[in-house]
């Protein structure tokens, strides 16, 4: 069964000469492999307070997970986590 989580990216916008770090969701396949993820970031939301308040337990929860980098690999773009410095 394939699932998906909350991941923090780190992100290089060449525009502002920035690093970002932004929540993503990524996409595994049934044996843990990266299969994907969201180009763009995700907000918490919620229907309901008690709604967001879970939606933000999961978005914490992401910060237990080593930070994750895109990389071009050929013509692809993968994730890999970022070594830590």
């Amino acid at each position: 069964m394939s699932y998906w989580n909350y991941r923090i990216i780190l992100k290089e916008d060449k525009r502002l000469k920035a690093k970002l770090y932004q929540i993503h969701e990524v996409y595994y396949s049934k044996k843990g492999k990266i299969k994907g993820w969201t180009e763009n970031p995700v907000a918490p939301y919620g229907e309901t307070k008690k709604e967001l308040k879970k939606e933000l337990k999961y978005f914490q929860n992401a910060l237990k997970h080593p930070i994750l980098k895109e990389k071009k690999k050929g013509k692809k773009t993968i994730l890999v986590e970022k070594k830590k410095i």
